[in-house]
């Protein structure tokens, strides 16, 4: 019997409006997207947690805020000043080891579901460092968007 390996997508909204998510959901058959923002609001507002809930819901997308895998603010600000991603990704690394049971708990909703956050380039997000995590503990396959 072959097991079909599982799949978690991710996706940076930096650049996109509201339809142009949609669209992509919609494209890759996603049903469920997993907000990992410390932080639900945002200078657009269709991306506000409240109005993104109603917009994806209306789309038969499923919206999940899971506040806890976000980045602190105060190490967001350190970051913006600093620009060190090595340090950077390296305390967030250090942080999901404080909270085992949200990464579990993600593991649970992730497949062939999206994890959204901010930054477009997936390379400079701590979503990244998520979809490596579900990767190695749990084996999924990532597909950045």
């Amino acid at each position: 019997m072959i097991k079909r390996m599982k799949t978690v997508y991710t996706i940076g909204y930096e650049g996109r409006d509201i339809d142009e998510l949609i669209d992509i959901l919609n494209e890759y058959g996603i049903k469920r997207l997993i907000d990992v923002r410390a932080n639900g609001w945002s200078w657009k507002s269709d991306f506000k947690s409240h109005n993104l809930r109603k917009i994806l819901n209306e789309e038969g997308i499923e919206y999940i805020n899971m506040k806890a895998l976000g980045t602190p603010s105060n190490i967001r600000k350190r970051l913006k000043e600093t620009h060190d991603y090595v340090w950077f990704f390296s305390w967030y690394r250090k942080h999901l080891s404080e909270i085992e049971d949200e990464i579990k708990k993600l593991a649970d909703l992730a497949e062939n579901a999206c994890l959204m956050c901010v930054e477009r380039d997936y390379r400079f997000c701590h979503r990244s460092v998520l979809a490596e995590e579900l990767e190695r503990r749990y084996s999924f396959r990532v597909v950045h968007l």
